[in-house]
């Protein structure tokens, strides 16, 4: 936020003029679709998408299986309910949210909260999920969404086909029942003298409105959502016994999804019976295991559990034998590398399948495969050596880890050291003081125009970079120029820990005062 200040504050009045009229711009588009939404909302206008979403849920609710899905899981009996379910949504919590335009602007956030309520899987309720959800979407394509652009008017009978009366005349026909028609998609109901051409007499199987006929007609390869396919959905719904309204719907419910949760289900097509009449069946269900390890086989699908009992997996690591330096025969060099070929054996078993190799079985590989597994990155190997060398030149007996990184707790994430060596040019970086530290701004070049180790070697990762500490001393929080005058002290080398651009909390690194070591001299 701070960049982007200082970014607006460096625009002169005439660059800041163009933002100003570009948000007053989208402020008036705002204000034209906030007033369309609105009179999209009023008796004698066009579409009224809510409207419509709210004649799709009157159906869905009252729906004889709908009963289930009208009020919401009392998490306070299940508190584990929000566990099993990441968004939790009902009938009733849908129609209390129509209720109010802002929590729904539009009928896609309409139709994402319906789809949450019927993505349940599992036993009975999964047939109800299954029909409620057939019935949802095919309503919702025909009564909401097939009116986006045909603008047709609140008061023509045909933009409301949810009306039980004749949609050609709003009723005024009084035609009777036995001579009504019922569109397959729509549900708009006409009267067969009321149509034009006129029918003679009620047709057989599916029939479509004046409205639906032509989306069908237009291309014979495309097939709209169908009332009789529900039907069958329905049907497998009532005969699964599913959970009725005067039943504890809540624990019925919850029962159910607990259920499912914990087995894993299998998708059966029947012999003799078609795809529609596929169910999902659990194994205790299914009860042939040739079939669904034939299943597995075919598929590679590995089992969950082992098909082996306890007694036998015990039995059978217990009687491993593991060779290792320790017990391997022979003498000492024939033991070891009877070890190491076992274990490289073993190694490879892991390595075939893409997974790491534990640790101390990678120990007893050898030096050799050890160094193919686990490779040293260049960039460790060169500051070994700079930090050997740095230590002979000083005449000091110990090689081991310099005082920079002795001095310092380990490294945070985002935190790197380097060591740079320091040229007759001196450690050839551009440095500045920049959001309260000091940071590295780029490489110079050498008095030649050539370029400095440090930048062949890119040892310093990005521009941006803030130096948090200099040869074990902490640079947080301290000026340009006493950062400037550590850095001169450094001779041949300079041991420097860097915080990523990335990180913009230096006080928070390991070289920060609310980093673990606040004093470091």
């Amino acid at each position: 936020m701070q960049i982007l200040g200082d970014a607006w504050r460096a625009l002169s009045e005439e660059q800041q003029s163009y933002y100003f009229l570009l948000a007053d711009e989208e402020a008036k588009q705002y204000e034209k679709e906030k007033i369309l939404l609105e009179k999209a909302q009023r008796p004698q206008e066009v579409w009224q998408p809510i409207r419509r979403c709210q004649a799709v849920l009157d159906r869905l609710c009252n729906d004889p299986l709908a009963g289930v899905f009208l009020e919401p899981v009392d998490t306070d009996l299940y508190s584990e309910y929000l566990e099993m379910i990441e968004f939790p949504m009902d009938l009733g919590t849908v129609g209390e949210n129509l209720k109010k335009t802002k929590n729904y602007m539009g009928p896609e956030a309409f139709a994402r909260d319906v789809r949450k309520i019927f993505n349940q899987h599992g036993s009975a309720i999964w047939h109800v999920a299954d029909y409620m959800s057939k019935q949802f979407e095919r309503l919702y394509h025909a009564w909401v969404l097939d009116f986006r652009d045909r603008y047709l008017r609140w008061a023509n009978p045909a933009a409301r086909p949810w009306e039980q009366s004749c949609r050609a005349h709003d009723g005024a026909c009084k035609t009777p029942d036995s001579l009504m028609v019922l569109c397959d998609h729509c549900d708009a109901m006409y009267g067969i003298s009321c149509l034009k051409p006129k029918l003679k007499k009620v047709p057989k199987g599916a029939w479509h409105c004046p409205s639906c006929a032509p989306k069908v007609k237009k291309n014979l390869s495309v097939s709209i959502l169908s009332a009789q396919s529900e039907q069958v959905a329905r049907k497998r719904a009532e005969i699964g016994d599913a959970p009725k309204k005067q039943v504890n719907k809540r624990a019925d419910k919850f029962t159910i999804l607990a259920h499912q949760k914990k087995q894993k289900m299998f998708l059966v097509k029947w012999s003799g019976l078609g795809y529609e009449h596929c169910t999902w069946e659990t194994q205790e269900d299914i009860n042939d295991d040739a079939i669904i390890s034939e299943f597995r086989r075919l598929e590679g699908v590995t089992p969950e559990e082992p098909e082996l009992i306890e007694e036998d997996v015990t039995k059978v690591i217990d009687s491993a034998i593991t060779v290792t330096s320790e017990n391997a025969e022979g003498n000492p060099d024939m033991a070891l590398l009877r070890s190491q070929l076992y274990a490289q054996t073993r190694s490879f078993q892991f390595t075939k399948f893409g997974t790491d190799i534990p640790s101390r079985l990678n120990a007893e590989c050898g030096p050799e495969c050890r160094g193919l597994t686990y490779p040293l990155h260049v960039e460790n190997v060169n500051a070994c050596l700079m930090d050997m060398v740095n230590r002979v030149s000083r005449n000091q007996k110990e090689l081991g880890s310099s005082q920079h990184a002795a001095s310092l707790p380990p490294l945070l994430c985002d935190e790197y050291d380097v060591i740079l060596p320091v040229t007759s040019g001196g450690l050839l970086l551009n440095v500045g003081e920049k959001q309260g530290g000091v940071q590295f701004l780029g490489y110079r070049q050498l008095p030649n125009n050539g370029k400095g180790p440090s930048e062949l070697a890119n040892l310093v990762h990005n521009v941006g970079d803030q130096i948090i500490a200099v040869n074990g001393k902490s640079a947080v929080g301290k000026t340009f120029i006493e950062v400037i005058g550590m850095l001169k002290e450094c001779v041949t080398f300079a041991y420097i820990r860097f915080l990523s651009c990335r990180n913009k909390h230096s006080e928070l690194s390991s070289c920060g005062s609310l980093g673990k070591l606040q004093d470091y001299s």
